[in-house]
């Protein structure tokens, strides 16, 4: 998942998805075709919970509120973010971002 502009959606609002533990992953997400979105909502002070793996655009297996703090999309006090379903890629490159460190794969 990746932050996406706000031109091509529709009218409503995709649905929510409260994340229970900071552990939970893209993966899980009820994103079924490309394109699909899901707004989060992170407990915050995520960073360092599970695996993180990617820049912008991550891997399934990683953090998905870990994601959206380093992508600077939700602070460390949690908040709302978009995820939208992409088509796979084989890689996906680290960065470090602030204080939060994200790993190649």
């Amino acid at each position: 998942g990746y932050p996406t502009d706000t031109l091509d959606l529709s009218p409503s609002l995709p649905p929510e998805h409260v994340v229970q533990d900071c552990m939970e992953t893209f993966d899980k997400l009820p994103l079924e075709t490309f394109g699909d979105s899901v707004i989060i909502n992170c407990p915050g002070r995520c960073g360092g919970a599970g695996k993180l793996a990617g820049t912008l655009i991550y891997s399934p297996d990683s953090s998905m509120c870990w994601a959206a703090e380093h992508a600077r999309v939700i602070g460390p006090r949690g908040g709302r973010a978009m995820v939208t379903r992409r088509h796979g890629q084989n890689e996906f490159f680290g960065s470090t971002e602030g204080s939060e460190q994200s790993q190649d794969a």
